[in-house]
C-alpha cells in the first residue's frame, strides 16, 4: 500500500493517477467537505475508489485527509 497525507485549502485541488489493478480509500480526517471524483465526502467520512484510474480531489473548505492506494488482487 502507498499512503499519502493531504491538506488542501478551500478551493484547491489535486489529482492522483492509479495504476491498473489498484484501488484507493480516501479518509477525511478533519475539515471538509471535499469532492472526490464528484462525490462529496464530509469530516470523518470516507470514499472507496475501485473503478476509476484517476482520482480528483477538490476541497470545498480546508480539508485534511489520507489517501491509501492499494492492490486489488
Amino acid at each position: 500500500a502507498r499512503v499519502f497525507a493531504l491538506f488542501l485549502e478551500k478551493g484547491r485541488a489535486t489529482d492522483h493517477r492509479m495504476e491498473a489493478g489498484r484501488g484507493a480509500y480516501v479518509y477525511m480526517l478533519e475539515g471538509g467537505p471535499a469532492r472526490i471524483n464528484e462525490r462529496l465526502v464530509y469530516e470523518f467520512g470516507a470514499a472507496i475508489i475501485m473503478d476509476d484510474t484517476d482520482i480528483s480531489i477538490r476541497a470545498e473548505k480546508d480539508a485534511e485527509m489520507l489517501l491509501i492506494d492499494v492492490a486489488l488482487a
